[in-house]
């Protein structure tokens, strides 16, 4: 059986998220949803497969009765990020099944962590310093830009 987690980008697109290079970004405050994927890819009918997840057991953990081979089930759940969490979220979803009647081996099932990154919210102010006329109608404007984070996460 395979077992895949992924994330859901900014965008909606739905992210393996395995390594830092594939993981979406988010800010506090934003719904970051998530989905799991259990495929049966043997021979033989998966019965009481139990799906957990290390950081969000209430949400990501679900049972799938019976699973035929080449089918798949899957489950949708999402949480809303809020203020003092890590800056990179990382969690593993696992499943176990019932040894099957015919066989003494039970399925292996690895487990798929799925990861995001948290970052801060960037402001910034433009100011006119000075504004000097250069000939023709023209003039010569410069601006002061001043960025900040209003968080305590680093942002780019």
């Amino acid at each position: 059986a395979s077992l895949k987690k992924y994330v859901q980008d900014s965008e909606g697109v739905w992210r393996d998220a395995n390594d830092v290079a594939e993981y979406p970004s988010f800010q506090v405050g934003d719904a970051v949803r998530y989905r799991i994927v259990v495929t049966n890819t043997g021979q033989g009918i998966l019965t009481n497969v139990e799906v957990t997840d290390d950081l969000q057991p209430e949400l990501g953990e679900f049972v799938i009765d019976s699973l035929e081979p080449g089918q798949l089930a899957s489950h949708e759940y999402q949480i809303t990020l809020e203020e003092g969490g890590p800056d990179t979220v990382v969690n593993t979803a696992s499943a176990t099944a019932d040894t099957p009647e015919d066989s003494e081996v039970p399925p292996t099932i690895p487990s798929d962590p799925a990861g995001f990154e948290v970052t801060g919210v960037p402001t910034h102010d433009k100011e006119l310093v000075s504004a000097t006329p250069i000939g023709d109608g023209r003039w010569e404007l410069v601006y002061g830009i001043d960025v900040t984070n209003t968080s305590t996460r680093s942002t780019s």
